[in-house]
């Protein structure tokens, strides 16, 4: 072989490598064997000629079909080769007949269309994760319906079996305990519920299930913030370097924020809670008056204090200042004026106010006004 020609080779070669070998001995021999055969076929198609059929051709794409099954693999294997072809041609048809030099223009447009089809099919790969991953993000942000530690949000995506295991007593206890799988068709009822470590994680059947799998991989996330460390999340999907930890990592950064969010609400559900029990011992009721819309709230206890029925609607300021005694509506007025426009930090006043049965009753008014951002009082 010519010494250009040997050069180009060497680098195809370096170029297959670096697409198809994975680092083990066991893949790896057949796919050097392989690419090898691959190459040897193209440079025999070149020496054709004109001879060279269509089935000649056909043989050769077939091959690097399964040579490179991943979609982005096949377009880079097939770009290398394509140059290679038309480096070695024309290296190769200055010592030949013009008519010998049809072939490699013919094995140039197959590659090409081939290396089409490897643009379309990962157009389209894309596409069905984008779908999957708005799909993934519409259920876990409706976790309302279904808690997110079970993983149903799962459904739907190219993930065959996950579990995640969550610290008992947190990271320091080295303890975790699982207590969510994604396992559809039922092949591991017992993980849920099964303690396990750092060590042991993920289980067993997970590892056994990705080496099951058609280029199947078990990846292990772990599951926390930079101020939060929940636990691990381990997904036995299909290899894929160019998405699949990306793709992993989104999904891990959503579940911490549902976390987040829920215990936020709990905490809310908390305050809330030590809130009216501290208005109930106190007997004391609440109301706010929004300066934006002028609308008027009356907590229940606030209600019950006057003996009003409770109204899920917020009542309008003018409502309210009918409840108020006549001789008494200055003085209300004065008090929310002063909180209204910040004069003093609290404001206390005293008035008579009508209850249901048309009596009316002393109450002292406490009023804080609450400044925007920007300063004034909303």
């Amino acid at each position: 072989m010519d010494e250009p020609l040997a050069l180009l080779r060497e680098e195809l070669q370096d170029t297959h490598c670096q697409s198809l070998l994975t680092g083990h001995s066991v893949v790896d021999d057949p796919m050097r064997q392989a690419v090898l055969a691959t190459m040897c076929e193209t440079e025999r198609l070149l020496h054709k000629g004109s001879d060279a059929t269509v089935a000649d051709i056909h043989r050769l794409t077939t091959s690097l079909h399964g040579l490179a099954s991943r979609p982005d693999n096949l377009r880079r294997v097939t770009g290398a080769l394509i140059e290679y072809v038309q480096r070695a041609a024309t290296t190769t048809t200055r010592d030949r007949a013009s008519e010998t030099a049809a072939s490699p223009w013919q094995l140039t447009a197959a590659l090409m269309q081939l290396q089409a089809g490897a643009f379309q099919q990962q157009a389209e790969a894309t596409e069905t994760a984008l779908e999957e991953q708005f799909a993934l993000d519409a259920g876990m942000l409706n976790s309302g319906h279904s808690d997110p530690r079970h993983l149903d949000w799962l459904v739907g995506t190219h993930v065959r079996v996950g579990a995640l295991a969550l610290w008992e007593d947190g990271p320091s206890s080295g303890r975790l305990r699982i207590i969510g799988t994604y396992d559809p068709e039922g092949l591991f009822p017992g993980l849920r519920g099964a303690a396990s470590t750092p060590k042991h994680f993920p289980p067993a059947p997970l590892i056994e299930a990705a080496e099951m799998a058609d280029r199947g991989v078990c990846i292990v996330v772990p599951v926390g913030t930079k101020n939060r460390d929940w636990g691990l999340l381990a997904l036995v999907g299909q290899i894929n370097t160019s998405s699949t930890l990306e793709t992993y990592h989104h999904w891990v950064t959503q579940l911490c924020a549902s976390f987040e969010e829920e215990e936020l609400q709990e905490a809310v559900r908390d305050s809330e809670e030590r809130y009216t029990l501290a208005s109930r011992a106190t007997n004391d009721g609440l109301w706010e008056w929004n300066l934006q819309t002028w609308d008027f709230y009356m907590s229940e206890r606030c209600c019950a204090l006057l003996g009003l029925e409770p109204d899920t609607e917020a009542y309008c300021l003018a409502r309210w200042q009918a409840q108020v005694h006549p001789q008494d509506l200055a003085q209300m007025r004065q008090g929310m004026r002063s909180a209204a426009i910040g004069k003093r930090e609290t404001v206390n006043s005293e008035y008579r106010v009508r209850t249901a049965d048309g009596s009316y009753r002393w109450v002292l008014a406490r009023a804080l006004g609450v400044r925007s951002e920007e300063g004034p009082v909303e």
